[in-house]
Order: structure tokens, then C-alpha cells, then sequence
């Protein structure tokens, strides 16, 4: 999903046949999930922020839950908060897991 990014999304997606490149003008991740959703028939999904630490196993810990119980459809994750000031800590500097 390229969102207004800088960098060169449509370069670092071509080395990768398989993937589909989606644009969404409007800046936001609520934006760019909506538009992700809408661009997929996939029967499932697994979002991330640019801020995010997740842990290495994070996405196969989710597909397993999600694979263990057919009344799963929905699997978040711990939020750390790693403040980038420990002396003055925000609720936005946190680190999602």
C-alpha cells in the first residue's frame, strides 16, 4: 500500500511478481486499511503501522490461533508503550507487539 509515502514503494513491490501495489491519495492508516480492504478478496489479513516493533513470530501466532478455533476472526496483539523520552512518556510513543 503506498499512502503518500516518499520512498519508492512501486520499485521495492517490483522485485515481488506476486504482490499488487494499492494507492490511496487520502494520508492515514485509516485510509489505507479501508483501501486495502476494498482491493481484496483474500480470506485473510494482517495489518501493521510503520511504528511498529512487532515480534518475529507475530503473524504465525496469529494465523495459529485463528486456525485453532472457527469462532476466531479477529486477532490484536500487546501493546508496549517504548517511550523515545523515558523522562516524559506519551501515550503515542508506544510500541505495538
Amino acid at each position: 500500500m503506498d499512502n503518500g509515502s516518499a520512498d519508492d514503494v512501486a520499485g521495492a513491490v517490483a522485485a515481488f511478481p506476486e504482490v499488487r501495489l494499492l494507492r490511496e491519495p487520502r494520508r492515514g492508516s485509516y485510509a489505507a486499511r479501508n483501501r486495502g480492504l476494498a482491493g481484496t478478496t483474500a480470506p485473510l489479513l494482517a495489518f501493521t503501522d510503520a511504528d511498529c516493533l512487532p515480534a518475529p513470530d507475530w503473524l504465525a501466532r496469529g494465523v495459529a490461533v485463528l486456525a485453532g478455533d472457527p469462532a476466531v476472526d479477529l486477532v490484536a496483539g500487546r501493546i508496549e508503550c517504548s517511550p523515545a523520552s523515558p523522562g516524559a512518556p506519551r501515550r503515542s510513543s508506544c510500541t505495538r507487539r
